[in-house]
């Protein structure tokens, strides 16, 4: 709307404060500093001002029907009713993407008006003034009555979550409640019977026709499976969790047969949505317009939440740490966007660790166990164990080694919860939360190498495991750098075009240290594979050497595409402040405090040597050489063991290998006169590049 011609009201003013002192306000009730200043800013139609402030007032010709108008008592035909309840299920699963509640299900009219739905406190007189066979009342002081209580509450368990402290406020969620109840003292029992009241009253009652009777019946009984989700206890309700999933996909199904028709513009439903209600709560959110899903769009979603919970109570039951961080890396590198949803990072975390317990039983110290017995075959107390041995007749000796061991163990205890849970952070968090992590990961082999010292090890028979030790650490920090830091750069789109060719060549010079590594592991895990556990930690380590080399040849491949395109240096200077600003967790100050190095720290000038040793061409021979080296390292871990993936996600892992052999053989038909442009990381979104491979690598588009 054009601003309207402006006029000179200095007079007016003048006139008006002619009686008042200087400094003085004027105040009256119900109109604040706040709202006097509101009104100013909107009037002048934000021409200079915060649009925090103008955002609470309504405007002559912008607000389509101010809240006072409202009438949430009106009767609705049934399919009407359908709608509205299609689109408080867009609103909420809005909410678990986490916009703000001002933005989604506060503009559900009616949950400000649950006093004028509920049947005790509506008069007698609007039963008879509003009697209509199409329109029974019932479906509004029962059936809507109950559901918005129901959405409410699943409002409050969702933003309970949220507010574990798993995930940050304004940056995955927001916490504003806009001073609106969100129903938290009402028991979920109460809520859950009134829903139970409200289906048996459309399945027996003869006032509504078929099919939105049965159309209404499922969308009570998919809220109804939605509430009882939320309040449920992975580790004490599994079966009851299950019966939720499938009532619950059982409601989809009906919801997808039956479509709702889009009512016209002059229905009274209508009314009942409006996002201009963010203007007139208790909010300093500036308002903003959040187009809410589709129905289509609403089911995949909860089809979605329906699968994370499925694997929420599959990984509650796997009591292995690498499995829990397997599943959140092969979600991100599948571009599963449905998991990145903040309510399903944040109930992963919590169900991880719940601020007292690991899955829901154990303490710190069964993380350091699974730590070494799913990498090195021997548990960290059988290992302790092999070290006090020749040390018993020794006091102080042992206690050397008590000392040694405590400090191994709380560093552990410190590191493990958290490096878990920044797996199921959001992609940008999740790669400083690992950044952040690695010099816990440095302080592990420090505190392992100082127990190698003060032990004695000379007259045991059994010290291949004990020796290793420290590998377990340096394996777990390279592999976290390899895929968690470098590689994960790529899907968020960090890495300028001389940064990408760095990124591939300190890739290769991190396997080049990694499986040395693996390759020790492997050697002194016991030949006997009678026991699964023994099985899984071959399986594993096998894998990861196989992939890491496979990682090598595509990174070699990709390299030597890709570096001709950025010599001759035209700045050397900058990319050396590039390179120092990429890599800044290397050098920070406290590694000056351990004794021990970090191994395959990135070295500038070992970056700056490789490019002044590059040619300015391209070598297509090579390129499709070391891409055919890497899809041949690739291929066989079809066909091989899943190690701790396990049969739920041993799949899902083959299929992100698959994606990589697929990406193989696009750099192996890249024609000898190629485009560089036709390299492609992935889909852009808003959330970034999404592929389902992860965008590790490019494709060429043929």
């Amino acid at each position: 709307m054009a601003p309207k011609p402006l006029v000179d009201v200095t007079r007016l003013f003048e006139d008006a404060a002619t009686e008042m002192q200087d400094g003085e306000i004027a105040m009256m009730s119900n109109y604040s500093l706040n709202d006097a200043m509101s009104a100013f800013e909107a009037r002048i139609m934000s021409f200079i001002g915060e649009p925090r402030l103008d955002s609470g007032l309504p405007v002559p010709g912008v607000d389509e029907k101010p809240l006072d108008l409202f009438n949430p008592s009106k009767p609705l035909l049934p399919e009407e009713l359908c709608w509205l309840m299609d689109r408080a299920f867009a609103l909420q699963m809005g909410f678990h993407k986490g916009h703000f509640l001002a933005h989604t299900v506060y503009t559900l009219l009616h949950i400000h008006f649950l006093d004028h739905l509920d049947a005790d406190l509506i008069p007698t007189s609007y039963f008879i003034e509003h009697h209509d066979p199409k329109r029974p009342v019932e479906l509004i002081v029962l059936v809507l009555w109950s559901f918005m209580q129901g959405i409410l509450k699943c409002t409050d368990f969702t933003w309970r979550e949220f507010n574990k402290t798993n995930i940050f406020d304004q940056e995955d969620w927001q916490s504003d409640k806009c001073e609106v109840s969100l129903l938290e003292g009402t028991p979920v029992a109460f809520v859950i019977s009134r829903l139970d009241e409200a289906i048996t009253w459309v399945a027996t009652s003869c006032k509504v026709p078929d099919p939105w009777a049965e159309a209404l019946e499922a969308r009570l009984l998919l809220l109804r499976g939605l509430l009882g989700l939320l309040a449920s206890n992975v580790f004490k309700h599994a079966s009851s969790i299950r019966q939720h999933i499938m009532s619950t996909r059982t409601s989809l199904q009906t919801l997808r047969r039956i479509p709702v028709p889009v009512p016209s513009t002059d229905s009274p439903v209508r009314d009942a949505v409006s996002p201009l209600i963010a203007r007139q709560l208790s909010t300093f959110t500036p308002f903003v317009l959040v187009e809410p899903m589709g129905p289509l769009e609403t089911w995949s979603a909860f089809e979605s939440l329906l699968e994370y919970w499925e694997e929420i109570v599959a990984l509650s039951q796997t009591h292995s740490l690498t499995t829990w961080t397997i599943v959140p890396s092969l979600r991100v590198q599948l571009g599963n966007l449905p998991s990145d949803y903040p309510y399903s990072r944040s109930l992963a975390q919590s169900t991880f660790y719940d601020n007292i317990f690991v899955l829901g039983r154990y303490t710190f110290q069964w993380l350091s166990n699974q730590l070494f017995l799913e990498t090195l075959g021997v548990g960290w107390k059988d290992l302790v164990a092999l070290i006090r041995h020749p040390l018993r007749g020794s006091v102080d000796g042992l206690n050397e080694v008590a000392r040694c061991c405590t400090r191994v163990e709380r560093t552990l205890a410190s590191l493990l919860v958290g490096y878990v849970k920044s797996n199921f952070c959001n992609p940008s968090r999740r790669r400083r939360r690992h950044q952040q992590n690695l010099l816990g990961w440095q302080n592990a082999v420090d505190a392992l190498e100082d127990l190698l010292r003060c032990s004695d090890l000379s007259n045991t028979q059994h010290t291949g495991p004990v020796h290793l030790i420290p590998h377990v650490a340096v394996y777990w920090r390279l592999r976290t750098i390899l895929y968690d830091i470098v590689l994960a750069g790529f899907p968020i789109e960090l890495y300028s075009k001389e940064e990408q060719c760095c990124a591939y060549w300190y890739s290769m010079n991190l396997v080049d240290s990694l499986v040395p590594i693996v390759e020790s592991l492997l050697s002194s895990l016991p030949t006997d594979r009678s026991s699964e556990l023994a099985e899984n930690v071959r399986e594993e380590l096998e894998f990861q050497m196989e992939f890491a080399k496979g990682v090598k040849g595509i990174s070699c491949a990709l390299l030597t595409l890709l570096t001709p395109s950025i010599v001759p240096l035209k700045n050397p200077d900058s990319l050396r402040r590039s390179f120092m600003k990429r890599f800044k967790w290397a050098w920070i100050i406290e590694y000056q405090d351990l004794d021990s190095e970090p191994l395959c720290q990135p070295e500038i000038e070992e970056w700056l040597g490789y490019l002044n040793s590059v040619s300015t061409t391209v070598k297509m021979e090579e390129v499709k050489e070391r891409a055919k080296e890497a899809k041949s390292l690739f291929a066989p871990l079809l066909f091989s063991g899943v190690g701790f993936a396990g049969r739920p996600w041993g799949d899902q892992r083959k299929k992100f290998v698959k994606n990589i052999v697929g990406t193989c053989e696009t750099i192996i038909r890249i024609p000898d006169e190629f485009d560089v442009k036709k390299l492609s990381w992935g889909e852009r979104t808003p959330g970034g590049l999404v592929r389902d491979d992860g965008c590790w690598f490019p494709r060429y588009l043929e």
